[in-house]
Formats: C-alpha cells, structure tokens, sequence
C-alpha cells in the first residue's frame, strides 16, 4: 500500500461509507455514530501514517529501505 492522497481519500471515503451505512441500518446506535463520526474521521490521518510507514519497512530483516540496501549492495560489488 502506498502512502498517497488518493489512498487516505480513498480510506477516509470508505469509513465515511461505513458510518453512513451503519447509521441508517443500525438505528439504535445512531446517537452514539453521530457523536464518533467526527473523530473516527480525523483518527484516519494519523492511523494511515502507522500503516504506510509499517508498509514502507516491512520485507527487510535489517530494518534498511530496500534502495538502502541496493546501494549497500553495489557499493560492496564495486560496480
């Protein structure tokens, strides 16, 4: 997952989706929806950042950025 505008857009419309959904079929709820809506949507911003940087690390057992370790690579090689 990339960490891009389209892809926060894209979570923050589909919680909206969600919470839009749930108000509608869950009508019991409905006071306590309205009253979290605003922050689940504000909490989107900062829990994107968690995910995207997690994903940026994930796949190196050294904790380097893969183009790190390719610059490590060629520098070892010499080429």
């Amino acid at each position: 997952m990339s960490c891009t505008k389209s892809t926060l857009l894209r979570i923050a419309l589909g919680t909206a989706l969600v919470l839009g959904l749930a108000y509608v079929l869950v009508p019991e709820f409905r006071g306590w929806i309205a009253a979290a809506a605003p922050t689940l949507l504000a909490l989107v911003c900062p829990l994107m950042m968690l995910v995207c940087m997690r994903g940026m690390h994930k796949g190196t057992a050294s904790g380097t950025s893969p183009k790190a370790e390719a610059i490590e690579q060629t520098l070892v090689n010499g080429r």
